[in-house]
């Protein structure tokens, strides 16, 4: 029991530093390019924005790529099996109640934050928008809440282990802020609320999901998207 308490430690410790390893170094590099006119986009309509894209692609997907190659490492699991748990899409209809519900909450308490609604593009661009976010964005969640989450749960009770991997998103986030082109350095999402609302109540409201709903990283995606 001790020997397995160990080794979930090393695997959590492991994962954070490879995390923000990938993040930062990707990120720091993006943040200095912006002085040179580097920008990221929301909609991409040539080829020289989508590869303009990549590498903020890469810091997004810094905890996904933790998650495998720290699990791989640790013998833990195979691609498939890693492949299998992360997009897990069976689920009782309730999990997609408690989603939807999560993100009316979100972008309800952006909107009250920013004092302002303004329909930039139509609404069908959300939609549009959803199986981007669902594999780039989402697969945040391969980290956080596969690797992470559960192995904080062993040592610390269910609020501890979620302010503390609520602290640690709040972190990894932070340099959206400074990267240009982003909504968040562009002022569409405001910091305090973004920091607040979306990574204390939201890494409680998802390891609550987890617990009570065996989802995974698709039934939650969007709550942090």
């Amino acid at each position: 029991m001790y020997s397995r308490l160990k080794t979930d430690e090393k695997v959590a410790l492991r994962f954070v530093a490879l995390t923000f390893c990938i993040a930062y170094g990707v990120s720091g590099v993006l943040i200095a390019l912006g002085q040179f006119g580097y920008r990221v986009y929301g909609l991409v309509d040539s080829i020289q924005q989508f590869a303009m894209n990549i590498p903020f692609a890469v810091y997004i997907l810094s905890p996904a790529i933790a998650s495998y190659i720290v699990l791989k490492g640790s013998g833990t699991v195979n691609v498939q099996e890693w492949v299998k748990t992360v997009f897990f899409v069976k689920n009782k209809i309730s999990v997609y109640l408690v989603i939807a519900a999560g993100i009316v909450l979100f972008f309800g308490c952006h909107m009250i934050a920013a004092g302002r609604v303004e329909m930039i593009l139509p609404m069908y661009m959300f939609f549009l928008s959803l199986p981007g976010n669902l594999i780039i964005g989402g697969l945040e969640e391969a980290g956080w809440m596969y690797v992470l989450q559960p192995r904080l749960d062993k040592k610390y009770v269910f609020f501890s282990a979620s302010v503390l991997v609520g602290v640690i998103w709040i972190f990894w986030h932070i340099p959206l802020f400074f990267i240009p082109g982003t909504n968040h350095c562009d002022g569409v999402i405001n910091f305090w609320m973004f920091n607040s609302a979306s990574s204390l109540v939201g890494s409680s409201t998802m390891t609550w999901a987890v617990k009570h709903f065996a989802v995974c990283m698709q039934k939650i995606i969007v709550l942090v998207s």
